[in-house]
């Protein structure tokens, strides 16, 4: 049978978008393909849900822990900087041994990298066992940085190069690039004005996201400042950022009945459907392919975005939610009090989002993933 090698690094944060995706990919291959999963942490919560799709797993060495409590994964400590190449090479040694040890080769056998360390691993394994990898691209990075520079070779060398957007595609800019969507499991759900109504009650305006200062949830904030009093705006996340917004909420007196720091939710979906009326992404960076932006339109909640990168790629402006200029707390206002005053724009994008969500759906990103996997076996 042939046999998938996962190269995922659950060190640094509890259940991250990037690994819902890696955990829809093993869901779609469990099928067809023996899947293994080298990961570097034996006890995170993605590996706890892995568990009913990978056949065999072994813990590789972490480039890093959880400081605090879901902090990104886009953080490093100087320290880590440091000791990153000598934990390279041992988990380069350790996956080496664990393809010759299963007696896999290049004709039974392609590696999985989600990350770009685990891509690094996967190259210089490659070189050394000839095996083939596909790469899961899911950021938006600068050609002028010296990462990039690091991992611009491992990048031609992969057979494919799976991009979660358009954004990321023309980042990367690669013959071996191909466009595949993130997905959600979330099962979309059935429209009818009970839904819309009950939505409009009691609205609650929401943010879901790892706590970062790039995520521009400040300014999802400040907005707060140009609409009614009394409606609410819940902050789902956590992580290196949260201590500033609470600090600066704690002296906001007028903000502290209103705007709510929620902590991280292991399944937003409940929130999405049953609470959630729109969902704001304020990041002032381009983001690839925000998995919260894809779960609230399979919820049917409209989604006010920063024009920029995937997040700009994932919402129709006028049809799913609309756009709004970086850092422009009164454009969200704005777009927030037109929702909120036009109950039927409003059921119209809700209807929108649940139509357009079905190009976001486990069946499509199944049927692709499984063709890609295909092709890379046959080259």
């Amino acid at each position: 049978m042939k046999s998938v090698l996962v190269i995922e690094d659950s060190s640094k944060a509890r259940f991250g978008g990037g690994q819902r995706v890696t955990l829809n990919t093993l869901c779609a291959l469990k099928d067809d393909y023996r899947v293994m999963l080298l990961d570097t942490r034996g006890k995170s919560e993605f590996v706890r849900r892995a568990k009913d799709y990978v056949d065999d797993f072994i813990k590789i060495y972490a480039f890093g822990s959880i400081k605090q409590a879901e902090q990104s994964s886009f953080s490093f400590s100087i320290t880590e900087v440091c000791i990153t190449p000598i934990l390279v090479i041992l988990n380069i040694i350790i996956a080496s041994w664990f393809i010759f040890s299963r007696k896999l080769s290049r004709r039974n056998l392609v590696i999985y990298a989600t990350t770009k360390k685990g891509l690094i691993v996967a190259y210089i394994v490659k070189k050394l066992l000839g095996t083939k990898y596909i790469y899961h691209a899911h950021s938006i990075d600068s050609k002028q940085s010296l990462y990039y520079k690091i991992i611009s070779r491992p990048l031609k060398g992969a057979s494919t190069i799976i991009c979660v957007s358009d954004a990321v595609m023309k980042n990367i800019d690669l013959k071996s690039c191909v466009r595949l969507y993130n997905c959600t499991s979330i099962g979309a759900v059935n429209y009818s004005e009970q839904y819309v109504r009950r939505k409009l009650e009691n609205p609650v305006i929401a943010s879901v996201s790892s706590l970062l200062k790039w995520k521009g949830i400040e300014y999802f904030i400040a907005s707060h400042q140009f609409i009614r009093k009394g409606i609410k705006y819940n902050i789902w996340g956590e992580g290196a950022y949260r201590d500033e917004l609470k600090r600066s909420l704690s002296e906001a007196v007028a903000l502290s009945e209103d705007v709510m720091l929620c902590g991280f939710n292991s399944n937003i979906e409940d929130e999405l459907k049953g609470n959630i009326t729109i969902l704001v992404c304020a990041s002032v960076a381009e983001e690839a392919c925000p998995m919260n932006i894809i779960e609230a339109l399979s919820c049917g909640v409209p989604v006010i975005t920063t024009d920029i990168g995937g997040q700009r790629e994932l919402v129709v402006n006028g049809l799913t939610g609309f756009h709004v200029p970086v850092k422009d707390p009164k454009s969200i206002a704005d777009k927030i009090d037109y929702l909120l005053a036009n109950p039927y724009e409003y059921a119209r994008m809700v209807r929108g989002c649940l139509n357009y969500s079905s190009r976001f759906s486990m069946e499509t990103y199944r049927d692709e993933i499984r063709y890609i996997f295909q092709n890379a076996f046959q080259v």
